[in-house]
């Protein structure tokens, strides 16, 4: 039965709009394995569990060599929620795969070619350091048995690893030290719970056998050209202790740094979206004015205040909250200056120790 008329009807009317909030992550994103497997002719497949892995190994879907390292991924004890493996084929290049993964909506975070050849690991670094917006969204690790590691200078097949955002591994090609860093890179959670916060280089790494055929001198070369490598945590360690000795990135930045610059990176963009998107449903217009400049550094404050509560910054008196934010307009674009203040991961601690007799 039809409800009968009444003033309201005429005089008000309402309608309701749901505006999502901006996509914005806890962790850097799925990490991914590149390799030519077949995936049964798919393009990429997520892996939540080890027994999904196990099954695609025993349908061929994918090399037995990649359901070690995509086990390895989630066998860290920071854990990711999943694991990619990305197809490319010839005559197609790794990132011919990568960017189609990306494509079909794939949340690449941090990536991994599963090759030892360093001359494919150079041309996916190369494709990397090409976009100024791809190095503010995805990070690279890659792994290397190159005796030319521990040498005089890097290997030169490497040179385009040489950028923010790549991390260079030393390990024996089947010790899958650059996919279990991956697993941990990806499955730590950077902000909104109470452990969060930004990520070790010098990471605890499990399943893996740490490099042991080094000399100090060796190992002191490693760390000069920018590599971490594993290494047993003292004398008689366990399986449970080893740890990756190194912090720096592959271009002698400092890692936990890149790590926490990309991840506000991908958070300011997805903060920019979100607000592009919330004008694009109300019908309002971003003003490039005043209060356009107020409404994006709102939705930068946004993001990077919950890194700043999980201390991903360091507060100063230039920057109490660790961070400046700074908008302007540019013509009709709004600009906004962001400075993030980031301090080094620590090398190592001395314990001087005096006795006094008495």
């Amino acid at each position: 039965m039809a409800l009968p008329p009444v003033a309201a009807d005429t005089l008000v009317s309402v309608s309701v709009t749901f505006i999502p909030a901006p996509a914005t992550s806890d962790t850097l994103g799925v990490p991914c394995l590149l390799t030519t497997d077949t995936l049964n002719g798919d393009r990429y497949a997520t892996y939540t569990t080890t027994e999904a892995i196990d099954a695609a190994e025993d349908a061929g879907d994918i090399a037995a060599a990649t359901a070690t390292a995509a086990r390895l991924v989630l066998a860290q004890d920071q854990r990711p929620s999943a694991v990619a493996v990305i197809r490319y084929t010839s005559p197609e290049v790794p990132a011919d795969g990568l960017e189609a993964a990306i494509g079909a909506g794939l949340d690449v975070g941090a990536f991994e070619l599963r090759s030892a050849t360093e001359a494919n690991i150079n041309t996916l670094a190369a494709w990397l350091a090409a976009s100024p917006a791809r190095r503010a969204r995805y990070m690279m690790v890659f792994q290397t048995v190159d005796s030319g590691a521990y040498g005089g200078s890097k290997p030169a097949a490497l040179v385009d690893c040489e950028q923010l955002g790549v991390r260079g591994l030393y390990s024996a090609d089947n010790q899958y030290l650059a996919a279990a860093y991956l697993g941990k890179l990806c499955g730590r959670r950077l902000v909104g719970s109470a452990n969060a916060g930004p990520v070790a280089a010098q990471a605890r790494i499990l399943g893996v056998t740490p490099t042991t055929a080094r000399t100090a001198a060796n190992l002191a070369a490693l760390a000069a050209n920018d590599f971490g490598v594993l290494q047993p945590l003292d004398h008689g360690a366990s399986a449970s202790e080893r740890i990756i000795v190194g912090t720096k990135s592959y271009d002698g930045t400092d890692w936990s740094s890149a790590v926490s610059l990309v991840f506000a990176g991908r958070q300011c963009r997805a903060a920019a979206l979100g607000l592009w998107q919330a004008h694009a449903i109300s019908g309002i217009p971003l003003k490039a004015n005043a209060a356009g400049i107020a409404a994006a550094e709102a939705a930068i404050v946004a993001v990077l205040q919950p890194m700043a509560d999980s201390g991903h910054f360091t507060p100063s008196a230039a920057a109490p909250r660790g961070y400046a934010v700074a908008g302007s307009v540019s013509g009709t674009t709004v600009v906004v200056d962001v400075t993030l203040y980031l301090a080094g991961e620590a090398t190592s601690f001395s314990v001087p120790i005096v006795g006094q007799e008495v």
